[in-house]
């Protein structure tokens, strides 16, 4: 004996949205259940209006909780997807300008007026190693071998100034200084991407001048 009871219109239309709503995968822009190189294609192409995500795919796709879905989101989701220790934040707080998550970029001899205040703590200095300040993170991209000089001026606290590979991994570092006005010079650096930190000596912290400049 068969026994069968009435499922209404709505309850079936709830099961399949159920079935075929997209899961909520932070980077996943192309709603599939995985982030890859496609979601970072996927995000590039919305973002110069290429193309248009919506529902779960755009939420997935904004990996930095901006509110909005551009070419650093595409960014992120490619450097994750190659294995690169990226951070993808979706629903959350917007990364900090200046920090790790978001880097401020420099331009070979171009002063830059900055600040740590509010900048977050990523790193310490082998120079200050009790340093418990906020600092601020820049990087320097370049190609072929080349002297990197980092100089600080101005600061109204105790500064230092270091330069590492990675952002957030103290063992990369190349070189520190901590003098009143703080002058890194590193000779001989293979082409790639630096992290340059300014930090406070202790617990100071405040506004400066940075120039980077290679030669």
């Amino acid at each position: 004996m068969t026994s069968s009871f009435p499922i209404s219109a709505a309850l079936l239309a709830a099961l399949l949205m159920t079935a075929t709503t997209p899961a909520q995968l932070c980077g996943d822009c192309n709603s599939t259940g995985s982030v890859d190189i496609v979601d970072a294609l996927a995000g590039a192409q919305h973002s110069v209006g290429a193309s248009t995500l919506t529902g779960q795919g755009l939420a997935n796709c904004d990996v930095n909780s901006s509110s909005s879905v551009d070419i650093v989101d595409s960014l992120f989701i490619a450097q994750f997807s190659t294995g690169l220790p990226v951070s993808l934040n979706c629903g959350g707080s917007p990364p900090v300008m200046g920090s790790c998550a978001m880097p401020v970029a420099l331009t070979s001899g171009v002063p830059v007026g900055g600040s740590t205040v509010g900048g977050g703590d990523d790193s310490y200095p082998s120079c200050s190693i009790f340093s418990t300040a906020e600092d601020t993170t820049y990087t320097i991209s370049f190609g072929g071998t080349r002297d990197l000089t980092v100089l600080v001026t101005g600061p109204s606290f105790g500064a230092t100034v270091y330069v590492q590979t990675a952002c957030s991994v103290e063992a990369t570092e190349l070189g520190c200084d901590d003098s009143a006005n703080p002058n890194l010079f590193l000779p001989g650096l293979s082409g790639g991407t630096y992290y340059i930190f300014v930090d406070g000596i202790g617990s100071t912290e405040g506004t400066y001048t940075i120039v980077a400049t290679t030669s």
